[in-house]
């Protein structure tokens, strides 16, 4: 049961949409998404309000806004894996130092393979209880590469990967629900007379309808007249996906000052610039004109 509170705050965050209207912000149904196959896809326009209001686009830009429960299964658990490998490799050099080896090894020999060929996990003192840290990461990074290999995590995946990492696992949907997990966007809901079981937009996937498609979607589009007018324009036969009873069609808008955070979440995403770190001797040398000479 979602508590009353919540579904106040989705609505104030998503409003219903203005039919026969598409505008940035609009959410609609029946897109289809890269690595999101089979589930319930909406797209959220991002193309300025100028150019829609003044109808000089000839396309109309939008990026997916995919299920939570979906994105879980499919984005998080990649990243969480990435995460948890490069934690785990990290943990594995340390092992290799202390067991008397350079973690170069790791560049031409699989963890597993260094595991067999250096470690003995029947001896006894330290060098048994490093050969068994070595083997509890190894076998880490084993389930790590089976997860990570697939495209849909399972529900018994996503609960070794929370078993292994749970402050981490649980740290990651924090930042995604507060708008600090990079490339993604967290919304309550897609559709205000839905439940809010949350959505993530996903900000690095770009796509776009010519504006004509867009417009007809912003009526209602059945599968008839999607068919015919991807006959006639091949290039967006891919864009959206409706059956014999779908029709693709606004289900809501987000609201100000959501919206402006969004776009503003969005262009900083694509408007980074990465810049040379200063040497820790020039710090040395910069602080010492207010501190005096250090040591």
């Amino acid at each position: 049961m979602i508590p009353p509170e919540q579904t106040k705050y989705a609505s104030r965050v998503v409003d219903r949409p203005v039919w026969s209207r598409i505008e940035q912000g609009t959410i609609f149904s029946n897109v289809v998404a890269e690595n999101y196959v089979n589930c319930e896809v909406y797209g959220l326009v991002i193309t300025a309000r100028c150019d829609l209001a003044q109808a000089k686009a000839s396309v109309i830009n939008y990026i997916p806004l995919v299920p939570f429960r979906d994105w879980g299964s499919r984005d998080f658990a990649m990243l969480l894996c990435t995460q948890l490998r490069k934690d785990a490799i990290g943990k594995f050099r340390e092992v290799l130092r202390e067991h008397g080896l350079r973690d170069t090894l790791l560049v031409t020999q699989k963890p597993r393979a260094i595991l067999d060929k250096c470690f003995d996990t029947t001896s006894g003192g330290q060098s048994g209880k490093r050969a068994e840290r070595c083997k509890a990461i190894v076998e880490q990074l084993d389930d790590l590469e089976r997860i990570g290999s697939q495209a849909i995590a399972t529900p018994t995946d996503l609960d070794t990967l929370h078993k292994m990492a749970p402050k981490g696992a649980e740290a990651m949907v924090t930042k995604c629900i507060g708008q600090q997990l990079s490339g993604y966007y967290f919304l309550p809901t897609a559709d205000p007379s839905a439940e809010p079981t949350g959505y993530v937009a996903l900000l690095r996937e770009i796509y776009h309808l010519p504006t004509s498609l867009a417009l007809a979607v912003a009526s209602g589009l059945d599968k008839d007249r999607h068919e015919q007018f991807c006959r006639e324009h091949r290039d967006v036969k891919d864009r959206l996906r409706l059956g014999p009873e779908d029709l693709a069609m606004p289900v809501g808008t987000v609201r100000s000052p959501h919206l402006e955070h969004l776009m503003q979440v969005f262009s900083h995403l694509y408007g980074r610039i990465g810049l040379e770190d200063t040497t820790p001797e020039y710090e040395t040398f910069v602080r010492a004109q207010v501190f005096g000479r250090t040591k």
